[in-house]
């Protein structure tokens, strides 16, 4: 009869943890509960055994490991990538700014700190490197002046203040996390300093190209666009006037054709748009109508016509006085009230020089004779 074998059993060795896990955040998952609270457990319990109904197959595999590296709560640990940029993504950010040698510093810095910190013979020189990208940029910082010519937002400048500082402050945070208290906190204290010192300086520079860049655009300069012409304010009501005490900006503006269609617009908008000057051009047109139908007294028509084309008041008012113009009283009076409520009247008899002296055309002509308006304006102005 054969002995009966025994065993001994193997007694478990508490094994020294590798590496400080204080930052270890176990991530529970939802099949692992489920079951708990979906039904009242007693029910539960009663039904089939609890055991048999939780444990999955992960959490046999679990058990089952001895190797205490590979137990759920490694396995499960929140892996933190480096979140500092590669050279490539760097230097696309970098291509506009202002040229220095020190960028070459700083890349250098960036690619060491790449290489030192996914490789972990040298993980331990990684935060070194770091922290000389901070200190290289606030070099470079200073040699960046306002760039104008790039749009708001859209610097090396801007990108490394909304992007890059929150990403060495992201990995620098987590190798603090294991500074060395003999040596570390001594010469890496100031880290979070010399950061802030940095995020300041970035700031006053681009505070200072984003005040330049307003500036020029308040003169009605485009800064991204150094060839293009002057953009002037030009109001949208009593431009005659304005044209009048503003003759250098009138110069610039009809200099440039878009600028120039909106002045010449509103020009001629506020001329046949304003209600004297359509009872004006109404009133000659009546003049002309009357004269063609009444051949007696076709020659005092041509007179008031003539006084009243040429804005002339006095001679229109000295006609009350000749016994020849008595049945034109009333034209006389309403041709002297209707030139007094006329607007701008020598541009309009510009106009009439230019265009003819047919007031049911000239409106029409002046829009489409581009040329000769903007010659009126430009004499209005000088």
């Amino acid at each position: 009869m054969g002995r009966n074998l025994k065993l001994k059993k193997r007694k478990k060795e508490e094994k020294e943890r590798p590496f400080d896990d204080a930052d270890t955040t176990i991530q529970w998952r939802e099949d692992f509960v489920q079951d708990y609270i979906k039904e009242p457990l007693q029910r539960k319990a009663v039904e089939t055994p609890i055991v048999e109904r939780v444990v999955t197959e992960d959490m046999e595999k679990d058990m089952l490991v001895n190797d205490e590296d590979d137990d759920i709560g490694v396995r499960t640990r929140e892996k933190q990538l480096p979140a500092m940029p590669l050279d490539s993504e760097f230097m696309s950010n970098m291509k506009d700014c202002v040229p220095t040698t020190i960028l070459k510093d700083v890349q250098n810095n960036l690619r060491f700190y790449n290489d030192a910190i996914r490789n972990p013979a040298t993980t331990e020189l990684a935060k070194v490197f770091l922290l000389g990208v901070i200190r290289q940029l606030r070099y470079w910082a200073m040699t960046q002046t306002p760039q104008v010519d790039i749009e708001e937002g859209q610097t090396a400048i801007d990108w490394v203040l909304d992007s890059l500082l929150g990403r060495i402050e992201q990995d620098m945070s987590l190798l603090s996390k294991h500074f060395s208290p003999e040596i570390d906190k001594v010469y890496f204290r100031r880290w979070r300093l010399e950061l802030n010192i940095l995020k300041q300086e970035l700031q006053l520079r681009k505070d200072i190209s984003d005040t330049e860049r307003k500036e020029i655009r308040e003169k009605g300069f485009d800064p991204l666009d150094p060839d293009a012409a002057q953009q002037i304010d030009i109001p949208n009501q009593n431009v005659l006037a304005w044209i009048e005490k503003h003759p250098e900006r009138v110069d610039i503006v009809l200099g440039d054709p878009v600028q120039r269609d909106k002045l010449l617009g509103l020009v001629w908008s506020e001329i046949f748009n304003h209600d004297g000057n359509i009872e004006y051009l109404n009133l000659i047109a009546e003049f002309k109508m009357r004269a063609s139908m009444d051949i007696q007294q076709q020659d005092a028509f041509h007179t008031l016509l003539q006084n009243l084309q040429q804005g002339n008041e006095d001679a229109l008012t000295s006609l009350q006085q000749d016994g020849s113009f008595a049945n034109f009283l009333s034209d006389i009076a309403l041709a002297t009230s209707t030139l007094q409520g006329t607007h701008a009247l020598h541009v309009i008899q510009s106009l009439f020089d230019a265009f003819g002296a047919n007031p049911d055309s000239i409106a029409t002509k002046a829009r489409k004779g581009t040329e000769t308006l903007s010659s009126i304006v430009h004499n209005i102005a000088h």
